[in-house]
């Protein structure tokens, strides 16, 4: 995102994030196109060790867009855990951002898994309609598809997925644990509001 300018020297400052790496402020000299680190948090692991692989599945008449980050080489044997994080609701779209609880999660075996569920603004305005109002089922059996998905294609199984969401995020997890309770171990909703007219 852009942050600041400086005319004097002809400069822009912006910061980018990303799933496996710190928020980092970088200068770009407009005169030469000179790009540099101005700052960047320090982190004690590697990240070329972790990679984010895109997936999808079907849900209903819909492919939905998936995203996995996870070590790099893992083993597809359906026993890693694994955490499904959703949020699918006011057409907003979840941007990558760095979590140091997520990558000690996945260093220790984890997979971090973002579904882009239908109520959210990944795919445009027909994507969030299509999990608004009396189409939030959709939302929550985009969940379960993508617990079921985790499971055919061997990464985990249910005694291992954990479903999360923070706000409406919240909700969608609640929802699609108490919905479909044999797809999860547990569902963790964060200040979830819980209320499904909303």
């Amino acid at each position: 995102s852009f942050n600041a300018s400086d005319e004097e020297n002809n400069q822009i400052y912006f910061s980018v994030a990303s799933f496996l790496h710190t928020p980092a402020l970088l200068k770009m000299n407009l005169s030469t196109y000179q790009l540099d680190v101005e700052y960047a948090a320090k982190v004690n692991y590697e990240s070329q060790d972790l990679e984010i692989t895109k997936h999808s599945f079907k849900s209903g008449d819909v492919t939905v867009p998936l995203l996995l980050m996870h070590k790099k080489g893992i083993k597809l044997d359906g026993n890693n855990p694994v955490l499904i994080e959703v949020y699918g609701g006011f057409g907003i779209s979840m941007t990558p951002h760095f979590d140091p609880s997520k990558i000690m999660f996945i260093e220790n075996g984890g997979i971090y898994a973002y579904p882009m569920i239908r109520g959210g603004g990944e795919l445009g305005l027909q994507w969030e309609y299509a999990g608004k109002k009396l189409n939030k089922i959709n939302s929550i059996n985009d969940i379960k598809n993508c617990a079921i998905y985790l499971t055919e294609k061997n990464f985990s199984n249910p005694s291992k997925i954990a479903v999360t969401g923070g706000s409406q995020g919240g909700l969608m997890a609640a929802a699609a644990a108490v919905l479909f309770p044999t797809y999860f171990k547990v569902a963790i909703p964060v200040v979830g509001v819980h209320d499904m007219v909303h």
